[in-house]
């Protein structure tokens, strides 16, 4: 892994650093949804929703858009391969050991 890499994916962990980030990025793996569905389906109120959404779009790892007054959320394109890479970190002895 090279720094770049390695900075990317502390990214990704910080962003994902909280349990209700972890439940939006889920809930978008079936697709685009906007805020509202997003709202009924995590039971989280609108106002703190709407925060965590930020730190995930500033992240990268979603995109929004504006259609009639609706704004609709869907993971990056590139959000899948950032999440997938976090596993594959290596500890201890030159990066041998898989966490």
């Amino acid at each position: 892994m090279n720094i770049h890499e390695c900075q990317d994916t502390a990214e990704t962990c910080k962003a994902l650093g909280d349990y209700q980030r972890v439940m939006i990025i889920r809930a978008l793996t079936g697709g685009e949804r906007t805020v509202d569905e997003l709202v009924g389906m995590i039971f989280m109120n609108k106002s703190t929703l709407v925060h965590h959404l930020g730190v995930l779009e500033r992240s990268g790892l979603i995109t929004s858009r504006i259609r009639d007054r609706m704004r609709f959320v869907s993971l990056s394109p590139t959000a899948k391969t950032r999440i997938a890479a976090i596993p594959s970190m290596t500890v201890g002895d030159g990066g041998s050991k898989r966490l």
